[in-house]
């Protein structure tokens, strides 16, 4: 391979490098010093940064940062009522939904109708790709707030 080649194939692979990198949904955090309230310092594709801990499990953040396992049914791909309706309580005032790395989570009709309804009652929901969940939660006041994460596929 000549010189000139070698330099043509790196700018290439540079660029391409580059392309890729851009078109990532991982997401990097660093909270603002001084900052005492939870964050998800990482997402990646199955992975999950919270406070330190690692998981790679779909899970649900409770109002006042405990964190539980998520049964979300992979296989469809269906965010039903019932895994909204079971954490929904008088403190919840926002639902996140982070609905995977590529937003492949959908809504059935009854979750959508529930939806509705909870908005009507002011409470405020966001349905997004899990990337774009992640950023929404740690910009979020934490007080009522109510997440859940589609991590793994």
């Amino acid at each position: 391979m000549t010189f000139r080649r070698y330099i043509q194939n790196f700018v290439l692979f540079i660029c391409v490098s580059l392309a890729l990198s851009s078109c990532s949904k991982d997401v990097d955090y660093v909270p603002p010093a001084g900052t005492t309230d939870m964050a998800i310092t990482h997402f990646s594709y199955d992975k999950l940064v919270i406070d330190g801990e690692k998981y790679d499990i779909d899970l649900v953040i409770l109002p006042g940062g405990r964190i539980t396992g998520w049964g979300f049914d992979r296989s469809t791909h269906v965010i039903a009522p019932a895994d909204i309706r079971s954490h929904i309580t008088d403190e919840v005032n926002t639902v996140i939904i982070g609905s995977g790395y590529h937003g492949e989570g959908i809504l059935d009709n009854e979750a959508a109708e529930l939806v509705d309804q909870l908005g009507s009652q002011g409470i405020s929901i966001h349905l997004l790709p899990t990337s774009d969940a992640v950023n929404l939660f740690n910009t979020s006041p934490k007080q009522g707030l109510l997440a859940f994460f589609h991590v793994r596929n």
